[in-house]
């Protein structure tokens, strides 16, 4: 019987070998979403996608904090104003 692939284990070896490196590489600069729970107070990041505005000035987080009402999951909230502060 003929090999086709005389090498193939070694190369199939070599292979998951670079795969598991590449993942640890990639999963050094990772880390784990913060969790909240309902009742949680959080700070929003500003977003702002409008074209030609000055980001320059535009502070980082909104200025009032949220309220967690529901966890959608995936890292997901759905968050309300509280109320009796006054939005900025």
């Amino acid at each position: 019987m003929i090999e086709i692939w005389p090498n193939y284990e070694k190369q199939c070896h070599v292979k998951v070998e670079r795969q598991i490196a590449n993942e640890k590489t990639y999963n050094k600069s990772r880390k784990i979403a913060t969790t909240y729970q309902v009742g949680d107070y959080v700070d929003i990041i500003n977003v702002d996608t409008t074209v030609g505005a000055n980001k320059k000035l535009i502070s980082k987080y909104n200025i009032n904090p949220y309220v967690v009402n529901k966890v959608l999951g995936a890292d997901r909230y759905v968050e309300t104003d509280i109320s009796g502060i006054q939005n900025g």
